[in-house]
């Protein structure tokens, strides 16, 4: 009761800070790095007619776009479009959600972002390990996804449809972010089958199904594709022996094995060295360079296995088993790996104090994909994990294991 009669008077105070404050000041405040802020739990509000999210949640599996308003802190952005999103994780009862704040207005744009996605933890019953591990990747120097809890409110009513992650998409935005030019081509992996860099013939079409080009699409299919066929080419073609020198100017390989350090830290099970083969990553290549870097995306299926060996799965992979058997690259991987197990007592912290931000609003979830008692157990998982998980993995780099 206490915090429903502060809410709109925060919000008059917000308001009027508005209006007052410089435009310095009111373009801080409605900026994407305070959207993505990770120590606010947000309140965003998706103003959308109520048949149209209803034909959303019984349509689910399909991409259907609706019109919708969206409204934080304030600001709005108004005639977006917004669709059911994910693979496993879509839900009827609680949708994860892409918005494209450009879909009907051209080169419109909110908070400089023309796109946002909002993560529904369907398959992440902590509600913690997509954040977690994105932070994680990004401690450790890789590329990824700035993400941010929020209170998801729906339709006229203002109706509270549960907790989630505001996710920010893999776009120019994000790659000028990054890399400091958006201009490049970028491709999402499409999981098709258990694929893991085998070579796939000369024909560009197996690699177009996997490696969707999302910028660009309008150029030629050799254009787009051949540097995929090629750097996979590298890859099969190179002895052990010169890996490096064949891979590296095509990939940047070193990126890559310290993204793979942090994901078997982790317990990935569904990423680049999934045990149902290559999964949610995106390469990103900059105009006028050969060189393609990885960038990792969904991580819900983190924290799995406490005990799984940190070389899980490194070779049944045509990249990763050529690595793992240079003693040079072996080591660079093991001394990643080292690095990011160093991270635990930060990464407990960092679990213990979003679980504080989160854990009232989680239990008012009524949609959620867990009862709240399986919430409660699954975040407790999540802080053991992140104390313990280091202590395993030094273990594992002192054992028997690692001289086989």
């Amino acid at each position: 009761m206490r915090r429903a009669l502060l809410g709109p008077l925060a919000a008059i105070a917000l308001s009027l800070w508005m209006l007052t404050a410089s435009p310095s000041a009111q373009s801080a405040a409605g900026s994407a790095d305070a959207l993505f802020d990770g120590d606010t739990l947000h309140d965003v509000w998706i103003h959308i007619n109520a048949r149209d999210w209803e034909q959303l949640r019984a349509t689910y599996q399909e991409n259907t776009y609706y019109p919708c308003d969206v409204e934080w802190r304030g600001l709005k952005a108004r005639n977006a479009g917004c669709r059911s999103r994910g693979s496993a994780s879509r839900s009827a009862a609680k949708p994860g959600l892409r918005v494209e704040f450009d879909h009907y207005v051209t080169e419109q744009t909110f908070v400089g972002l023309t796109s946002l996605v909002l993560d529904n933890f369907w398959q992440d019953p902590s509600m913690m390990r997509e954040r977690l591990s994105m932070l994680l990747f990004q401690r450790m120097g890789i590329p990824a996804p700035r993400e941010a809890f929020t209170r998801l409110y729906v339709g006229s009513d203002r109706a509270y449809a549960g907790m989630y992650a505001l996710v920010e998409d893999v776009d120019a935005h994000f790659l000028a972010r990054q890399f400091g030019d958006g201009s490049g081509y970028l491709y999402e992996y499409q999981r098709q089958d258990d694929y893991r860099f085998e070579d796939l013939g000369a024909d560009l079409e197996p690699y177009a199904v996997r490696f969707a080009p999302k910028t660009h699409e309008h150029e030629s299919a050799f254009t787009l594709i051949s540097p995929i066929r090629d750097m996979v080419h590298a890859i099969t073609d190179a002895a052990a022996s010169d890996l490096e020198t064949r891979v590296a100017p095509l990939l940047d390989l070193r990126q890559v094995l310290t993204q793979l350090a942090v994901e078997n830290y982790l317990s990935e099970w569904d990423g680049v060295l999934g045990d149902l083969g290559l999964s949610n990553f995106y390469l990103y290549r900059l105009p006028g360079q050969d060189q393609a870097r990885m960038i990792p995306w969904d991580k819900d299926n983190t924290f799995s296995r406490i005990d799984m060996p940190p070389w899980h799965n490194v070779e049944t992979n045509v990249l990763t088993a050529k690595a793992w058997a240079v003693p040079e690259l072996r080591a660079f991987y093991l001394q990643k790996l080292s690095e990011t197990a160093a991270s635990g007592e930060w990464l407990e912290e960092e679990a213990g104090r979003e679980y504080a931000q989160i854990h009232e609003a989680a239990l008012a979830d009524r949609v959620k994909s867990v009862s709240s008692a399986a919430f409660e157990e699954a975040a407790e998982d999540v802080s053991r994990f992140a104390r313990e998980r280091g202590g395993i993995i030094r273990r594992f780099l002192t054992g028997d294991e690692l001289r086989q």
